[in-house]
């Protein structure tokens, strides 16, 4: 089937705040809809079934996985994350601009499914002091354990040296195995409101681009 939606997707390495941004595009443009994406961990205190994620079982998810009902999928510390075909048909049927952060293989596979209509977009930390206070908050809040800090932050340390390098490769698990040329447009996160309203300029010119 095919649509005139945009797709957007945002990649960046945890903590840079994919969450907050999110949320605040979604307030300011109501045509853009959270496409939501399923796991097998466990939902953190403040995570609510079918509005972070939906939440599957292990057996549940592989019958999909057997059943082709995923676009791409992976498996992350034990569990299973996946974005569901349906989920994104169901968005765009409804006249909505789906939405999702997600990894970089994530990104591609949305990607190679609807090319014609999928922006993706990187979002980075403006210095790695940033993202350790970040990151620090993140821990008070989601209770997320020290050593799954440690890998994560020290992949995107390593990142961080030379990410503006367009030939560097990215080994943080997030944005493994891509540079950045493989992404549509970049927007550091220095300050909030200013990649917001970045990301919604961004969004508009896109959609002007889909009316001619």
């Amino acid at each position: 089937m095919k649509y005139s939606n945009l797709i957007i997707t945002f990649t960046g390495p945890s903590g840079t705040g994919k969450n907050t941004i999110s949320n605040l595009v979604m307030e300011r443009d109501p045509n853009v809809k959270y496409f939501i994406t399923a796991t097998t961990r466990d939902p953190r205190s403040y995570e609510k079934e079918g509005v972070d994620y939906y939440f599957l079982s292990q057996e549940d998810f592989e019958k999909r996985l057997d059943n082709d009902e995923f676009l791409e999928w992976s498996r992350h510390y034990g569990n299973y994350y996946g974005a569901l075909k349906e989920e994104l048909h169901k968005k765009m049927q409804a006249g909505f601009d789906p939405h999702t952060d997600i990894t970089w293989s994530g990104a591609k596979a949305i990607r190679d499914y609807m090319p014609a209509n999928t922006i993706s977009i990187l979002l980075m930390p403006p210095s790695l002091e940033a993202l350790d206070e970040r990151m620090a908050k993140r821990k008070v809040v989601s209770g997320e354990q020290d050593d799954h800090q440690r890998v994560r932050l020290q992949k995107v340390r390593e990142d961080m040296l030379y990410w503006k390098d367009p030939e560097y490769i990215f080994t943080n698990d997030d944005m493994k195995g891509s540079k950045l040329s493989d992404y549509d447009y970049v927007v550091v996160n220095s300050d909030v409101e200013e990649a917001v309203t970045k990301i919604l300029d961004i969004i508009r010119v896109e959609r002007q681009r889909r009316e001619f």
